[in-house]
């Protein structure tokens, strides 16, 4: 049986592979492939023993990819085919961190604190949400036994001040995550309106948890 190599990676393909499994590479066609219509093709030229050497020390010299750069290399390269961008059979959502994590999603979520009109992965969203979360708590103990030490009713009052405070920021900073979300799953950020009928908060939780829409356009992705 006859195999191509990939012309980024090297990687060993099946003569009529449009994609590297590998790397997710486009492959250019064959040339068999463009002209069909001949009455004779030309057999295949097998790679010599030391041109395959080569090869082998190409790829063993090239750096491993990192989880960001594969992600990206797939989503660049995907097949506009009705499917998902997929890596080794699996299917990629996107994620700016690249690993999400306590600290790379809450990262994240301090980038684009200010950016809400871009998209963020459901891994990252979830993460960041936890992270702050338990950043709101800490602050929320520390504040308290601020209090509690405090007699005097001026430094309650002004405690009391900065704990509303800190609340509304992480409210308001939660709402312009949560429309990123939303971005990212091809939805508008007005949809969060549907909490004020109470039982709206249910499909807004639903959309929250929704995949990655790799055809979404009409917002960037960082």
């Amino acid at each position: 049986m006859d195999y191509k190599y990939c012309v980024q990676c090297g990687a060993k393909l099946r003569p009529d592979a449009k994609f590297c499994d590998h790397c997710g590479a486009k492959q250019p066609k064959l040339a068999d492939e463009n002209s069909q219509s001949a009455s004779v093709k030309e057999a295949p030229i097998k790679p010599t023993r030391e041109t395959l050497h080569r090869q082998q020390e190409k790829v063993s010299l090239q750096p491993e990819l990192t989880e960001a750069q594969k992600q990206t290399t797939v989503q660049t390269n995907m097949e506009h085919s009705g499917n998902r961008a997929t890596y080794n059979n699996q299917s990629v959502a996107y994620n700016e961190s690249g690993h999400p994590n306590l600290s790379n999603s809450f990262d994240i979520w301090v980038k684009n604190a200010l950016h809400p009109n871009v998209c963020m992965g459901r891994a990252d969203f979830w993460w960041g949400y936890l992270a702050t979360g338990i950043l709101k708590v800490i602050l929320y103990w520390v504040l308290l036994l601020a209090l509690l030490v405090t007699k005097q009713s001026t430094q309650s009052t002004v405690g009391i001040l900065f704990l509303v405070l800190n609340y509304m920021v992480f409210y308001i900073w939660v709402i312009l995550a949560e429309i990123e979300r939303l971005h990212d799953t091809d939805h508008s950020g007005w949809n969060l309106l549907w909490q004020l009928t109470g039982i709206g908060s249910i499909w807004v939780i639903i959309l929250l948890c929704q995949p990655t829409n790799q055809y979404a356009t009409r917002w960037p992705r960082p």
